[in-house]
């Protein structure tokens, strides 16, 4: 009514143009919409979420814009994002009242599964009509049948409007039933909980009473009406006695706290027993609350995610859980394809000429599709995307790449061939419902519809096997195309297992994204500087010599701050411990710059040759080493030919001696290979007490007293053999800290260069 004047002054050309619909089209806030494409219109006080045509939707919105300016004091109090709550409480805890302020509040449908059964029954829907026959012979109305009646009443316009949220009331009332909804995808951001003491909640019941005249309820303690006429013909209801209000309570107890322990993470307890206005209070700022960090979380991430699956692996119903869960748009380019022919749109017309071809759709149509459909209203405004179906090739990867598509994850749901096989050859569909069956994992109950079940042409054996092949050729590729986001995740099992693995992949990169952010704040904050992945670049000469401490420089040129090694090796370690960095996911050699710090050897053991074995090989050939120089020496001149034995049976006291002693020094320790000078030490140390006991051993061996410049040649020989070894160790393989953590040495700069030129 607002709008009306104002879109018929603007143009002429403001007229609906949809050939099935005549006339002026009204939605639910009274603003008038255009039906022409497919994309919904983004202004702000546009909420019918219909399609709009590009060359009038300016024309419409300016004048939306005017009337909007004046509407937007009586609409109700945004809280950033579409919130999705639940609240629980006893009987007489107050619910009613409080969700009645809510929905006020906050402007989210109230959903009364009561309110919402006797709806569908007198509106003889066909949900309604099935409700209807249990409740007539007496039974409890399915929870399958009220979960398909709630996915319902969530696509309802009001719903869409109020951008997905919602309020739901009275269910779920078992963890049962709280397991359903999860399949299903519903999940609520925030449960609210009324706490009330039995006693109170007795009190509040037993004192209840109804006028059978004018239906108002009252109080006898406290809302007693001031009229005696009133009073004297004040009933009970017979539910309202005593008796029958603690069954009822130990009823509810009975399913809460299972209840509560599912959504203990989501859980907000208010205290029932305030004032109604107090307890309000309290659940407004619960809700603002949740408001604030929905947007502070849109803030920080908008995840983006793939998924492949070959036919049968169950990704489709990962998507549907993985988009309830996470709050993701999920984008089916087939559905996408479809939607867009039959709306007519400019790609959805070049889309259909192929198609009436018989031809593919070229990849450019499709990604021209996928990117409109990415910069939607619905995409933008929600927590992330989950694009399925496509990319189907390296090529097409790569194109969504140059326009700025990449996936934050990519998720794979494995199964093994022979299993999706059974799956989909077993696979049956009813063609008087269409209701899918399978004849071994799922057939029907019913002996009549088991007899008149078919199975699709494309379910036949020998044509999932060549899909098979297909789609195991192109996954294959792709995996490799995306191999750093790649996650893979095992589908034959329970879809809920399937979906837990899935959360902990989709959580560890959210958390990831989370501290990539919060760098790229501090940094900002700071004077730091990032590169383009929100790295943080530490520059060796910010260290002070001789010093743990960094000298930033900053002046008032606005040159920026450099980060300490102390500060950056602070959040490593606290994005090790939050999970959202792994050794596996880590570019040691990012440390090469920084000075290794100094390691205590620690405790020493013979266990430590066994963590070393590379370190223990070099020692040993540098032992033959020694051995095959002595050996040649001693021959001089002569003629014969040194054999292995002898080189051998040289070397073996020594390599006793050294093995007895060096392990207990501390030889294959850490601190051993933590820096150059550290292994010099540890080196002179251990052979100037494991070569001697080798020489004694040498003697033992041979009856016969070595003398001292034997000892001598043979302790400073060893030593530069062995120092020369582990200090090309350390140059090769990097200095190591405590738990073989690298700083970087010769092939970690190798790859790093390689990795570059690949990047470049």
């Amino acid at each position: 009514r607002n709008t009306r004047s104002s879109i018929d002054n603007s143009s002429s050309n403001t007229v609906c143009v949809d050939k099935k619909i005549s006339g002026w089209c009204k939605s639910r806030d009274q603003s008038t919409a255009v039906h022409v494409g497919t994309r919904p219109c983004a202004h702000r006080s546009c909420r019918s979420r219909v399609a709009h045509s590009r060359v009038v939707q300016t024309r419409v919105c300016m004048a939306l814009s005017s009337a909007a300016e004046t509407s937007d004091a009586g609409k109700p109090k945004q809280v950033g994002a579409a919130v999705r709550l639940m609240i629980t409480g006893a009987p007489a805890s107050g619910k009613g009242t409080q969700c009645a302020l809510i929905a006020a509040k906050f402007g989210v449908p109230h959903i009364s599964t009561g309110d919402m059964l006797r709806a569908e029954v007198a509106a003889k829907t066909e949900l309604g009509l099935k409700a209807k026959d249990f409740m007539e012979s007496g039974a409890l109305v399915p929870d399958d049948l009220i979960i398909d009646m709630l996915l319902a009443r969530l696509e309802q316009s009001d719903v869409v409007e109020a951008g997905g949220g919602w309020l739901l009331d009275g269910f779920p009332r078992t963890d049962a039933q709280a397991a359903a909804l999860s399949e299903r995808g519903i999940e609520p951001d925030l449960v609210l909980h009324l706490d009330v003491p039995d006693e109170d909640l007795v009190a509040r019941v037993v004192g209840r009473r109804s006028d059978p005249v004018t239906g108002a309820i009252y109080h006898l303690v406290y809302d007693k009406p001031t009229d005696e006429a009133v009073l004297n013909r004040l009933v009970q209801r017979a539910d309202d006695t005593e008796e029958k209000v603690r069954v009822r309570l130990k009823a509810y107890h009975t399913h809460a706290t299972k209840l509560l322990e599912r959504y203990d993470n989501v859980v907000r307890t208010v205290d029932g027993t305030q004032d109604k206005a107090q307890v309000f209070a309290d659940i407004e700022s619960a809700i603002v609350a949740l408001g604030a960090a929905q947007k502070s979380k849109k803030q920080m991430q908008q995840l983006g995610a793939m998924i492949l699956g070959a036919p049968g692996s169950g990704k489709g119903t990962q998507c549907e859980l993985i988009a309830g869960k996470y709050g993701l748009v999920h984008i089916s380019t087939g559905d996408m394809l479809r939607a867009a022919v039959a709306a007519g749109t400019e790609l959805g017309n070049r889309a259909k000429e192929f198609m009436d071809k018989g031809e593919l759709v070229p990849d450019e149509v499709v990604i021209g599709m996928v990117e409109e459909r990415l910069a939607e209203e619905d995409v933008i405004g929600a927590r992330g995307w989950l694009l399925d179906g496509f990319p189907r090739t390296v090529a097409q990867a790569d194109a969504l790449g140059e326009r700025g598509i990449v996936p934050d994850v990519v998720l794979k749901v494995d199964v093994p061939q022979e299993i999706l096989v059974r799956r989909v050859v077993g696979r049956r569909s009813d063609p008087v419902t269409n209701k899918i069956y399978h004849v071994e994992f799922d057939p029907p109950e019913d002996e009549e519809v088991a007899k008149r079940l078919v199975q699709r042409a494309d379910d036949e054996e020998h044509k999932v096997r060549t899909r098979l092949v297909a789609y195991n050729q192109y996954a294959t590729l792709l995996e490799d195309r995306y191999a750093q986001q790649l996650a893979v995740v095992n589908g034959d099992q329970n879809k809920l297992d399937v979906l837990e693995e899935i959360t902990a992949a989709l959580d560890k990169t959210t958390a990831a994204k989370n501290n990539e952010k919060s760098i790229d704040r501090d940094d900002d904050d700071d004077g730091g500087s990032s590169g383009p992945t929100g790295g943080v670049g530490v520059g060796a000469d910010a260290v002070e010599k001789g010093g743990g401490e960094n000298k930033t420089s900053s002046s008032s040129s606005g040159q920026k701050e450099t980060m300490s090694v102390n500060e950056f090796v602070r959040r490593a370690e606290e994005a090790f411990e939050s999970g959202s960095l792994s050794v596996q996911d880590t570019n040691w050699s990012g440390q090469a710059g920084a000075e290794p710090a100094r390691v205590a050897a620690g405790r020493s053991s013979y266990t430590d040759v066994l963590a070393r074995p590379v370190l223990l090989a070099g020692d040993l050939t540098a032992f033959l080493a020694f051995a095959a120089i002595g050996t040649l020496a001693h021959r001089g001149d002569s003629s014969d030919s040194v054999s292995k034995g002898d080189v051998i049976r040289v070397a073996l006291p020594f390599i006793l001696g050294w093995l007895s002693a060096s392990p207990l020094l501390g030889a294959y320790t850490s601190a051993a290979t933590s820096s150059f000078r550290s292994c010099l030490l540890i080196t002179l140390r251990c052979a100037c007490v494991g070569v001697p006991v080798g020489v004694a051993v040498r003697g033992l061996a041979t009856s016969h007293v070595p003398p001292a410049e034997f000892a001598a040649i043979s302790i400073v020989t060893c030593t530069l053999l062995l120092a020369a070894w582990r200090t090309t160790y350390i140059a090769v393989a990097g200095p190591t800290t405590d738990g073989e953590m690298r700083r970087g040495g010769m092939l970690d700069g190798l790859s790093m260069i390689t990795t570059l030129l690949r990047r470049w």
